[in-house]
């Protein structure tokens, strides 16, 4: 069945229950951050079983959009954006910002050392090299260029993307569009942790906090320019709300220890984000961490966090979570990925929604989502009922 979406007063909404922790109805959406909430072939299901063209972000009327969100890209903007630059942005990207290039003449080949590059694959701003994954054609694994890479020089002449000055304007002008709208506009703004293992290796990595610390810094400040840098021209561009992401959590607890985190990754995130916060009115800082980070939350709110992402509740008491940090912290998601999303019934969504609505978001601030990207595991019926219920109970 057909239902009417019609969100009012999107930026004010939203201003209010980041500032105030209060609002006359609790925002809802699937995307989170700057990050697409549905598997694009999922997506593409779900919009012809609802029988719409548009975009998602406008059938439900988000009171967030991010920017150059390629599904709104391709289907809602006209006019403002040419084709030519559509043609540039996948219609299966997940992620929505200004696009990461890499640099032409530079031969990122030379960086594998001892690494077999398999065929039908491709390099991207970060010079990672990407080739399809065997277990969904929808994503890629990913070799790590500096994994080999011991020359302290070599590391330092490594290159960070390209922010094309034609692709900027084009970004600015979908900011714009969305603020023009009465949304607020989202957009990715980078990693510092997983940047850096996505360059060192994971498993490398990990042995050198330990082995091999002042190289890694070498990575890790390379990496937080670049975060910088992107970070600057998405404010320059007026940006509303910073995305970035980190998975730093497990299903039991972290993935480094908080004395790794803070040793490496904290004075990063701190120098940043207060920068923001102390040079920037009304700019909003949201950081997506799957698993359970409730170590470092402390840590987070310290270096200036606004926005969490999910409040996982198969690894943390989001209960707890959020009576010990209302005051401190927005959240976003807390809806259940690995259990109520696909596999759960209309009443179990119904009921999770209700419950979160009237635990959470009468009395904290809240917006209400998934915890992660939805996959094929999720029955379509399942996201029409999770928007039939905030229909009733967020509105």
């Amino acid at each position: 069945m057909m239902m009417s979406f019609l969100h009012k007063n999107s930026r004010k909404i939203i201003s209010d229950v980041i500032n105030k922790r209060v609002t006359t109805r609790i925002p809802w959406l699937l995307d989170f951050g700057a990050c697409k909430g549905i598997q694009w072939s999922l997506a593409e299901k779900l919009k012809e079983d609802l029988g719409i063209k548009e975009s998602l972000a406008k059938y439900f009327d988000y009171d967030i959009w991010m920017a150059l969100d390629p599904d709104r890209i391709h289907n809602d903007a006209s006019g403002y954006l040419p084709v030519s630059f559509k043609k540039n942005v996948s219609k299966t990207d997940l992620i929505g910002g200004i696009p990461l290039s890499k640099h032409e003449n530079f031969n990122y080949s030379e960086y594998y050392i001892s690494i077999s590059i398999p065929p039908d694959g491709f390099f991207d701003g970060f010079g990672l090299y990407y080739y399809p994954w065997k277990g969904n054609e929808e994503y890629h694994a990913f070799l790590s260029p500096l994994e080999n890479v011991n020359d302290a020089e070599a590391i330092r002449n490594y290159p960070v993307p390209v922010l094309k000055e034609e692709d900027y304007e084009f970004f600015k002008k979908d900011v714009e569009h969305i603020k023009s709208n009465d949304k607020i506009c989202s957009a990715y703004s980078g990693s510092f942790y997983e940047w850096s293992y996505y360059l060192r290796g994971r498993e490398r990595i990990y042995y050198d906090y330990y082995d091999n610390p002042e190289l890694i810094k070498l990575i890790i400040e390379k990496v937080a320019f670049f975060v910088d840098e992107l970070s600057m021209k998405n404010i320059s561009a007026g940006v509303d709300i910073l995305c970035f992401y980190d998975d730093l959590g497990s299903q039991n607890g972290l993935q480094i220890s908080p004395e790794i985190f803070r040793k490496f990754y904290k004075p990063y995130y701190k120098c940043l984000w207060q920068k923001i916060k102390s040079d920037y009115n009304n700019k909003y800082i949201f950081l997506h961490s799957c698993g359970n980070i409730s170590e470092i939350i402390p840590d987070l709110i310290e270096c200036g966090l606004d926005i969490l992402h999910p409040i996982q509740p198969e690894t943390m008491d989001i209960y707890d979570i959020i009576k010990k940090y209302k005051n401190d912290l927005v959240f976003w998601g807390t809806m259940s990925n690995q259990k109520t999303f696909p596999s759960g019934s209309r009443e179990d969504i119904f009921r999770e929604v209700k419950d979160r609505v009237l635990d959470i978001g009468r009395q904290s601030g809240l917006i209400l989502g998934s915890s992660n990207t939805l996959g094929k595991d999720v029955p379509i019926q399942n996201i029409k009922y999770f928007a039939e219920a905030c229909k009733i109970y967020c509105e």
